[in-house]
């Protein structure tokens, strides 16, 4: 550590003996002050990286970051870890999918056709780190691989014409009245984020007090692809795409850039809130909001509500988060399904339609996969 290729690499940093050039360079010794861990920073090999994960400032100074971890039951609460490990500590490179272990990982690829996974189990402490980094890599999950992730729809915008300009915003009533249609009287309330990227006309909604299994997923879509359907006169189309894959926060294609959240908006029966990340400062809309937004006993849960608590540092990391596809540490209120039926015979059911078939290896007797027809909220077969 210290020392590679005959050439030192700690830059302006000393070294733990200052008459050896192949010992450690030290920054200083690992504290925490004022809720912040100030790491004992030790330049590395690659072999050492994996060993031991912690930055490298090079000339960069001294590295200090905080490392806020919430539990699933508190916004508010806060703990440390103790032993703060580097993002790549959890990301696995493999050279086929073959090799990722099959009841236990997230997929991800890279835009060069690089493969990874992250174990499900670690992958909260994945994002923590992913989240936290001034600048991403291009990393999309495999959707299908996932168990279950909280519902995003992507809307993409088609034209004949120049496609550049902003989001047409003037479709976010018609997308609210479309979810309403679909969750109301179900549940009480529900919030959703509009995102969108610098330069591109398409949204992604995302709702993450809901999560939906990927089957089912692509069976919503395909119920939605009409409601979710609107021309824009004179410029173009928006439709819904059904996503295989989805790009990690903050994230971004060749040429393009990720998506950032324009708007967060909460809605029940009788009211509507919103919180506005383009104009204002997050700190100022959020204590507005805790002025107006009115607390009764349906909406406490809220994920609207917790987020107006937290200070404007825990919002911000709170708010890349929930980009991320797959379920937060946060309960989710709503768990999404369709009745799925198996049988040797097509349905003949006016209320389910067949989706898939399949073969008996021994018998080679074709099986029937069915899904009902009726989007069902109390998770009863998630």
């Amino acid at each position: 550590m210290g020392y590679r290729n005959s050439k030192c690499e700690c830059g302006p940093n000393l070294h733990l003996d200052p008459n050896d050039e192949t010992s450690p360079c030290v920054v200083e010794r690992s504290r925490i002050e004022n809720g912040m861990f100030i790491g004992a920073v030790e330049c590395m090999t690659n072999f050492s990286w994996k060993m031991n994960p912690i930055f490298c400032p090079h000339d960069e100074g001294m590295l200090s970051f905080p490392t806020p971890v919430l539990s699933s039951n508190s916004f508010e609460k806060m703990s440390i870890e103790k032993k703060p490990r580097g993002m790549s500590a959890y990301l696995h490179k493999i050279d086929s999918v073959e090799e990722a272990p099959t009841t236990d990982a997230y997929l991800l690829y890279n835009l060069k056709g690089g493969i990874y996974y992250v174990k499900q189990s670690d992958y909260h402490n994945f994002v923590h780190y992913w989240c936290r980094q001034e600048r991403f890599g291009s990393i999309t999950m495999d959707l299908a691989t996932c168990e279950q992730y909280s519902l995003t729809l992507d809307l993409d915008f088609s034209s004949f014409k120049d496609t550049g300009g902003l989001p047409c915003t003037s479709i976010i009533p018609l997308i609210e009245s479309t979810l309403k249609l679909q969750f109301f009287p179900h549940v009480k309330h529900f919030t959703y984020i509009i995102a969108a990227r610098s330069g591109g006309r398409g949204f992604h909604i995302h709702l993450p007090e809901f999560v939906i299994g990927h089957d089912d997923y692509i069976l919503f879509c395909h119920q939605q692809s009409v409601p979710l359907h609107y021309v824009i006169q004179g410029n173009g189309t928006y439709k819904l795409d059904i996503l295989q894959n989805m790009m990690l926060a903050g994230s971004g294609k060749p040429d393009t850039s990720a998506y950032r959240a324009m708007e967060m908006i909460y809605v029940d029966e009788k009211e509507t809130y919103s919180i506005d990340f383009r104009s204002k400062t997050l700190l100022e809309e959020l204590t507005r909001l805790k002025k107006s937004f009115k607390r009764v006993k349906h909406n406490t849960d809220s994920y609207f509500r917790k987020f107006l608590f937290l200070d404007e540092r825990q919002a911000k990391q709170h708010l890349l988060g929930f980009m991320m596809p797959v379920v937060t540490p946060f309960p989710p209120l709503y768990k999404l399904s369709y009745s799925t039926l198996i049988s040797n015979t097509p349905s003949e059911s006016c209320h389910v339609e067949d989706i898939a078939t399949f073969t008996y290896k021994r018998t080679q007797d074709v099986g029937y996969i069915s899904k009902g027809k009726q989007l069902l909220f109390d998770g009863s077969h998630f």
